[in-house]
């Protein structure tokens, strides 16, 4: 269960990170145009989990990936810095596969409804 602390640290550690790619603070060339969807906070917050979408190639996506995980360490102290936070979580990066799922069955459903006609 989550914390009300959890769930608003959860929400400005997102939009952190977010504004850290938007303004082009994170250097590294192979993030492409990746959306931070959610962050989950463990109970204890020594662990971030953070899930992004990409609009691209799989291959363009395993590149942004990699690239934020290499500046994983970066964005650590940024979070540390920005917020205050005695102790920095520890952030990994994960792609958010509801989003591609989802974007199947509309596809798959669109197909149906093509098909009626």
């Amino acid at each position: 269960m989550k914390t009300r602390r959890s769930s608003r640290i959860s929400e400005v550690i997102r939009r952190e990170i977010s504004s850290m790619i938007q303004q082009k603070e994170i250097r590294d060339p192979r993030i492409g145009f990746v959306t931070i969807v959610a962050v989950d906070v463990s109970n204890d917050l020594k662990e971030v989990e953070v899930y992004l979408t990409h609009y691209g190639s799989q291959s363009d996506r395993d590149k942004s990936l990699a690239g934020l995980e290499s500046a994983a360490g970066f964005i650590e102290g940024e979070v540390g810095r920005r917020l205050h936070l005695r102790l920095v979580p520890k952030i990994k990066f994960s792609y958010d596969e509801k989003i591609g799922k989802t974007m199947n069955v509309l596809k798959i459903i669109d197909s149906f409804h093509e098909d009626e006609k």
